[in-house]
């Protein structure tokens, strides 16, 4: 799939990840077992968010598309394969808290050659604003933009 520019990928993921929010099984089921089995107060959409950040940056590994070449997956593909780039991961992000009523959506950072990297953000209720969650540097703290030396997952 080709997108005219950044704005417009963007778009297109955040709308499909909120499709899978409400059409696919496995990604509901997960988001329901997070909010069931928290310690917190399950209705903490900004213990929510920060949960599923965590769940995404640390547990869907990080793999870029192969040769180049855009592949889009859904949220339970992504799942299942355990893995994602950062489309896959910022729509997985999205698509957990699409599920349990937790504004968040994705927006382009930067293009690069035959390349456009995009983030989720989270609206945080304690903060009053949405705040960025990017899914491929390693460590990064919820709610923090990359600092140069920062390393990518691999």
């Amino acid at each position: 799939m080709t997108f005219r520019d950044a704005d417009e990928k963007a778009r297109w993921l955040d709308g499909a990840a909120k499709f899978d929010a409400w059409h696919l099984p496995k990604v509901r089921e997960l988001a329901l077992r997070f909010a069931k089995a928290l310690s917190h107060d399950p209705n903490d959409p900004d213990a929510l968010a920060h949960d599923f950040y965590k769940f995404v940056r640390d547990s869907i590994r990080y793999v870029p598309d192969p040769g180049g070449m855009e592949q889009l997956s859904d949220s339970d593909v992504i799942l299942e394969q355990g893995a994602g780039d950062c489309d896959d991961k910022a729509r997985l992000f999205v698509a957990l808290c699409a599920c349990v009523r937790v504004p968040a959506r994705i927006r382009p950072c930067f293009t690069g050659e035959d390349f456009v990297h995009v983030q989720a953000e989270v609206f945080l209720q304690d903060v009053g604003e949405y705040v960025a969650c990017e899914f491929i540097i390693r460590d990064l703290p919820f709610g923090e933009m990359p600092r140069k030396g920062k390393k990518i997952l691999q």
